[in-house]
């Protein structure tokens, strides 16, 4: 029996998230305002190009106005990816469990090989379970906005918090498991 690799389920949703953190984590590291701003007039006075020239104007307008009435919130997911990503996690998820019922119906076709076969599938499957969460992440990411006063509750905080509150009844089921295997080495009974 061949165990199944974890990474392979909700890869596009996952990189969703991971780009999402990483690009939240780099806007609390961007430059301040007023040095944008300083950045864009020096720039503007050296361009040549109009379309340069213009574009630098309207965003030192923007820039003008984040520093007088504060900085808007920026959406983490842009509107052009969230029908992509949404669509993506429905399929994973859809894959996703249909792998995971193949691979409950082959643990209960295992049972005679507990010790050696059955016990590393179920870990392998906890594993795989435990990317459910991967939807709700997205959810969260999703409606997820950047603000500079928005404190602690960050896209990375949501999406941690919600793996923490993913708790698997398989890995009480997987400790059960290895008490009866305990029990089979010892008294070499199942009961």
């Amino acid at each position: 029996m061949e165990l199944i690799d974890v990474n392979q389920y909700f890869a596009e949703s996952r990189k969703a998230i991971q780009v999402t953190i990483e690009k939240e984590r780099s806007l609390y590291k961007e430059l301040t305002r007023k040095d944008k701003l300083d950045l864009l007039r020096k720039r503007k006075k050296e361009t040549n190009s109009i379309e340069e020239y213009e574009k630098i104007e309207e965003l030192e307008k923007q820039l003008e106005k984040e520093i007088k009435f504060g900085k808007q919130p920026v959406l983490l997911v842009p509107d052009e990816y969230k029908e992509v990503i949404k669509k993506n996690v429905a399929v994973e998820e859809k894959e996703l469990n249909k792998k995971l019922l193949e691979l409950r119906n082959d643990l209960k076709k295992q049972v005679p090989y507990l010790k050696d076969v059955l016990l590393p599938l179920l870990l392998n499957i906890h594993e795989i379970d435990k990317l459910k969460c991967v939807p709700t992440q997205i959810d969260a990411i999703l409606r997820s906005t950047f603000n500079d006063q928005q404190g602690f509750l960050t896209a990375e905080y949501l999406v941690n918090n919600i793996s923490r509150k993913r708790k698997s009844k398989l890995v009480e089921e997987t400790q059960e498991v290895i008490g009866l295997i305990e029990t089979i080495v010892t008294k070499g009974e199942l009961k």
